[in-house]
C-alpha cells in the first residue's frame, strides 16, 4: 500500500492498478464477448485520467 502522499496515490484517485484489477478487463478482450470491439481505447489507469 503506497503512503496517501506519494505521488502515484495523489494522481490517481483510486491508486496504482493491481493485477486483480487488469485481470477482468483482459479475460473479456480475449473471450468472444468482445468480438465487435476494434480499434478501442479503454484507459484503465484508476481514475487519472477523469481528473
Amino acid at each position: 500500500m503506497l503512503p496517501l502522499d506519494d505521488p502515484v496515490r495523489v494522481k490517481t484517485p483510486l491508486g496504482p492498478s493491481e493485477p486483480e484489477d487488469v485481470a477482468p478487463l483482459a479475460l473479456y478482450l480475449a473471450s468472444d464477448e468482445s468480438q465487435q470491439m476494434t480499434g478501442m481505447i479503454l484507459p484503465l489507469d484508476g481514475g487519472a485520467s477523469a481528473v
